[in-house]
């Protein structure tokens, strides 16, 4: 093997391939090497590294992982920074496109959610509207108008949060439908193909049906109060 070292020197060293590895990225397929670290030293004649990638097996264990590190570097007075690999520091090229997609994902989500919103108020309403007579019996029964209210936020309360439990199941099969096709693509700079994976996430899903659950009480409750300004006699002939 020949490279140029710390200095901008040529130097050889004598080694030995035994194997092949990928990197994952076309853009590095050929410009890389994996060699143990006496090695590497040798051939760049250097006493140290300047700088360690550590993979993890999981995304899931990056900040703590980092936070370990930190901990380990402060007590021990070791003067080395640490940087996951979404920090604006050392990868602004994958933080702007991850903010891309952050940000077109955002947008047709407000498009999505305001759709929904919207049906969910308009179905309410209707359904509401639909059933003045119901709303004329239980006040000529003796119902005050803010159990009758309440009676029908409830209602919209039980169906809404079935509604959003059958979404969320639903999302979970479609997501592990997808992933048993195995559906693999070959996006660019990628050494090879990928599977297409669906992976949704619970706690964003809580995030949307929370403020749809609370419009549907809202929508239930004003509609409901509205009709009930009527008199008894005009709901009942409704």
């Amino acid at each position: 093997l020949a490279g140029l070292s710390y200095e901008g020197d040529l130097n050889p060293v004598n080694a030995t391939l035994q194997f092949q590895h990928s990197t994952g990225f076309a853009l590095t397929e050929d410009t890389s090497l994996r060699a143990p670290y006496s090695l590497l030293k040798s051939l760049y004649q250097t006493d140290g590294a300047a700088s360690v990638a550590v993979f993890l097996n999981s995304a899931s264990s990056i900040k703590k992982t980092t936070k370990q590190l930190q901990k380990v570097f402060k007590d021990h007075n070791l003067n080395l920074e640490i940087y996951p690999f979404n920090s604006d520091k050392i990868s602004l090229f994958y933080v702007g496109t991850m903010g891309f997609l952050y940000m077109m994902a955002g947008f047709f989500i407000f498009l999505i959610f305001t759709a929904a919103a919207l049906s969910i108020v308009n179905s309410m309403t209707i359904g509401i509207l639909e059933r003045g007579r119901e709303i004329g019996t239980l006040r000529s029964i003796g119902f005050k108008e803010n159990d009758v209210a309440w009676i029908f936020t409830r209602e919209g309360m039980l169906l809404t949060l079935i509604s959003l439990g059958a979404g969320l199941v639903l999302t979970q099969v479609t997501a592990a439908l997808v992933n048993d096709a195995n559906i693999r693509f070959y996006p660019p700079g990628i050494a090879g193909d990928m599977q297409f994976a669906l992976t949704p996430d619970i706690w964003l899903c809580v995030l949307i049906g929370i403020p749809l659950f609370l419009i549907s009480l809202a929508s239930c409750y004003w509609v409901s109060r509205r009709l009930l300004k009527k008199s008894i006699v005009d709901l009942l002939v409704t």
